[in-house]
Formats: structure tokens, C-alpha cells, sequence
């Protein structure tokens, strides 16, 4: 297992280790950043899992792409890249990196005929044609963002942000904060100085007045968890302000053949970039068709969900 050694999900991998008899190795993040991948090598399975919050691991991989103003996106993109084919992962570096990148994502998706929000890559402006194409609203957010970071929902001239103007950059705001003008003008310019992706905002069922989404757990071709999520706000992401939904209140709301479509496409879409564990984030239109919005390579751990003890029993077979 790949990951940072203080990470809450190497000690809940452990425990389910330990309980199966099994026996498992921690492989840091840093090692992998100096080119170190000695540690691969005589493994049965290797899973690369989330960089996390460690600051040792984000600056061994800022310091990988240091020449790249991306920083940390570029730093894992050549990490991951330099990575050996013939090691068994559980996931490949280059699919992993697809789902990072949200174009690579969608066009991967699109070729497989999974319904996906559409999307375009904007480097130096919105495009001009935006409206014209009648997309009102849209998602502004980092190409390779994940866990809710730097999102702009953009509706007319008025936004909502999970970042705000501080100095030159931005700052990360619980819950969304409201933006126009210069201050709207300043996170959209910052936004694609970074490199951005706007996406088209597919509508959602909702429970009483919350926009409601599914993160469902592929694991070895199977939906074997689900994580109902609720917010008021345009992002239901549970570190910005989403919190979990009772499953059986929105399995009732979206009715027998939607849930199982929203799983079924799950794990067509897992399948797409041969993952044999993922977090994919599906939502239910009003018609009641299932979207995927992404595929989240380190989102398929939650505490208190038994999921570390299904991939052992997965993969132990």
C-alpha cells in the first residue's frame, strides 16, 4: 500500500489485516518521489492510495514537479509516470492519473458511452462562447482538483466558492461563500492560472431542498458500499460542508431502477480504467438518470465502513 505512514487508512489496513491473517507493507509517498521503487518489486498487489494531508508528502511532491508552476499536480503526474508497468497494481499509474485529470476523465467516459457532465479545459480565459452554449450554471474547478478544492458554481455573474480572495491567491471557506464582481473576478482569474476545467452542472433529485449524490465503492467489478451525500449547497463533498444522507430516504427518492442504474454505471465506469477499487460520484437527474461526475482513485475508504476488510477478502481469494 502506498501511502504516507501517519494515514488514518494504513492503521484501518492493518487492523483488517490483521484479523484475515494477512500480511501487509506501507510504502511511502516520499520513497516514490526520490525514484526509490524497491519497494514494489516482490509485492502480490499494489494499491496506490491518497497522498492525504501529510506535509511531508506534499512537499516531496511539489519537489518533484518543482519546475512546473503546477506544483503538487505536476509532481504526482511525473511520480506516477515514472512508476514500473510490471509491478501488479490494483490500479495503473496512468489510469490512476486519468482520473485525476477531469478531461481525461470525461473523454475516457464519453468513449465508453457513460452519460458525464460535458466539459471543456480552459488555460487562459472562459470561453467566450460559454453562454452561447447555454451552459447557466457550470462548475468552475482545478483540472486536477479533488475533495471540493477551489470550485466556483457560476450562475449569471454571481458565484458560490469554496475559495476566497487572500492577497494574490485564495483561501479554502466553509461553507460556500457568495462572490461577484472583483471578488468573483479574482478566484476566476486565479482559477485559471492554475488550470481549470468548466464543467456543465447536471441537475439533481433532491431531498427536501438539498441537492443529493451517491459515492458508490467498486470494488473487484461489484457496488459493495454506498455513501448517500446531502448539502443546500452546489457540492455535496463532505469536507466542504456535505454531510451524509440516510441511503434507504434516498434509495426511496430515487426509486428501485435509478439506484440500481446509478450502481450499474458505477461499475461500468470503474471498468473503463480497470480499477479494481474506486470511488465513483454518480448523480440522479430528475428524469432519473444516472451521471457519473468523477472517479475518485483515493476515494474509496470511509471511516467506519468495513471497506479495507471487503478488498482483503477481495483480492485474498
Amino acid at each position: 500500500m502506498v501511502l504516507p505512514p501517519g494515514s488514518p487508512r494504513w492503521a484501518s489496513l492493518r487492523e483488517a489485516a490483521r484479523a484475515r491473517g494477512a500480511s501487509v507493507r506501507l510504502v511511502p509517498w516520499t520513497a516514490l518521489a526520490a525514484g526509490d521503487h524497491a519497494g514494489l518489486r516482490d509485492a502480490d498487489l499494489v494499491k496506490l492510495d491518497s497522498p492525504g494531508r501529510c506535509e511531508e508528502t506534499r512537499r516531496a511532491l511539489v519537489g518533484a514537479g518543482a519546475d512546473d508552476p503546477r506544483g503538487f499536480a505536476a509532481g504526482l503526474q511525473r511520480v506516477l509516470a515514472a512508476l514500473p508497468a510490471d509491478v501488479p497494481w490494483s490500479t495503473p499509474p496512468d489510469a490512476v492519473w486519468a482520473m485525476v485529470d477531469k478531461p481525461t476523465t470525461a473523454a475516457r467516459l464519453q468513449a465508453a458511452g457513460i452519460r458525464c457532465p460535458q466539459g471543456f479545459a480552459a488555460e487562459l480565459e472562459i470561453d467566450g462562447g460559454l453562454w452561447a452554449r447555454g451552459w447557466d450554471p457550470v462548475y468552475v474547478k482545478l483540472r486536477t482538483g479533488s475533495c471540493a478544492d477551489a470550485i466556483v458554481f457560476l450562475q449569471g455573474d454571481t458565484g458560490l466558492s469554496t475559495v476566497v480572495p487572500d492577497g494574490d491567491g485564495v483561501r479554502s471557506v466553509s461553507p460556500m461563500a457568495p462572490l461577484r464582481a472583483e471578488a468573483l473576478g479574482h478566484v476566476l482569474r486565479w482559477l485559471l492560472s492554475q488550470r481549470t476545467w468548466v464543467e456543465r452542472a447536471v441537475p439533481s433529485v433532491r431531498l427536501g431542498f438539498d441537492r443529493v449524490d451517491l459515492r458508490v465503492v467498486v470494488i473487484d467489478g461489484a457496488a459493495r458500499f454506498t455513501v448517500a451525500r446531502q448539502s443546500a449547497q452546489p457540492v455535496t463533498n463532505l469536507t466542504a460542508g456535505g454531510r451524509r444522507a440516510d441511503p434507504d430516504r434516498v434509495r426511496a427518492l430515487l426509486g428501485p431502477r435509478a439506484w440500481r442504474d446509478a450502481h450499474d454505471v458505477a461499475v461500468a465506469a470503474a471498468a473503463v480504467f480497470g480499477a479494481r477499487s474506486v470511488g465513483v460520484d454518480v448523480v440522479v437527474d430528475p428524469a432519473g438518470e444516472p451521471h457519473v461526475l468523477e472517479l475518485n482513485p483515493f476515494g474509496d475508504w470511509f471511516p467506519g465502513l468495513p471497506i479495507h476488510a471487503a478488498q482483503l477478502e477481495a483480492w485474498l481469494r
